[in-house]
């Protein structure tokens, strides 16, 4: 996978001050479980997705349990639960923080970052791509920059939309 990382092996270093557009939202899930082993703090903005399926696909990815058990929370063995349970209590640990208010502008989203750096020195801020954010890049690459965190922005749409860098 290529990204504008320096590494994507065992560990990522973020490159501060940087606005990065992802094309698969897959890979954001993979980046963030790398990032936060790292005891890095990371903002995440899921702009379609709900908490709960985050922390489903962060599960089943760490676990290797699949992500229709999970869901269904059916079919689940003993091994299942084991890898469930452990996995659990890897997390537990991640300094993760998802805002799933959905209709926050670009204004709130600015501020939340600011605050969260302040109080909590995210590193790293993931926002899955909507029109607000396309309408905005500018905005959240001058933040990046003055911050000095990385921004992710992450979406199926990324070739469409000019790097901003």
């Amino acid at each position: 996978m290529e990204t504008r990382f320096k590494k994507l092996g065992e560990v990522i270093e973020l490159e501060k001050g940087k606005l990065i557009l992802l094309e698969e939202k897959e890979d954001t899930i993979n980046i963030i479980m790398k990032v936060a082993l790292q005891n890095i703090a990371i903002l995440l903005f899921p702009m379609k997705t709900s908490k709960e399926e985050i922390i489903n696909r962060i599960l089943a990815s760490k676990s290797s349990v699949s992500i229709e058990k999970i869901r269904l929370k059916k079919d689940l063995s003993n091994k299942d639960w084991e890898k469930l349970s452990s996995t659990m209590k890897e997390i537990s640990n991640f300094k993760l923080y998802i805002d799933n208010t959905h209709q926050n502008s670009i204004r709130e989203i600015l501020s939340k970052c600011k605050k969260l750096k302040e109080e909590k020195n995210i590193e790293l801020v993931v926002l899955e791509c909507s029109q607000l954010i396309q309408e905005n890049l500018k905005m959240i690459k001058e933040l990046a920059k003055d911050l000095d965190i990385t921004i992710i922005v992450a979406s199926e749409v990324t070739k469409k939309i000019k790097e901003v860098n």
